[in-house]
């Protein structure tokens, strides 16, 4: 059965964005973006399993300051992964399996 993977990022304005499911992708978007993936694991993959991830670009602040924009991830409509509303440098990542 395939998942449905969502990757968001939130912002206004545009933003470079790299992301991973399917295929790699890095592309510059107006914000806030959104991108819906159905993915079906087979193989090895349903044990070892498949990270999915996208890393925003920066956005500027309240305080003007640049900062990561806000991501989530979602998968089957639960959210797996954010990144505290940009707080955090991480990208949004999650291991993907069976």
């Amino acid at each position: 059965m395939p998942h449905q993977v969502v990757f968001e990022v939130g912002g206004t304005g545009t933003a470079q964005v790299m992301g991973n499911g399917n295929s790699n992708h890095f592309e510059k978007v107006t914000l806030p973006w959104t991108k819906t993936e159905s993915m079906r694991l087979e193989g090895a993959e349903l044990e070892v399993g498949v990270t999915v991830a996208v890393v925003p670009g920066s956005v500027k602040g309240a305080d003007g300051t640049l900062k990561p924009a806000p991501c989530t991830i979602e998968v089957d409509g639960e959210q797996v992964a954010d990144n505290q509303d940009g707080r955090s440098a991480a990208p949004c990542a999650y291991k993907l399996k069976g």
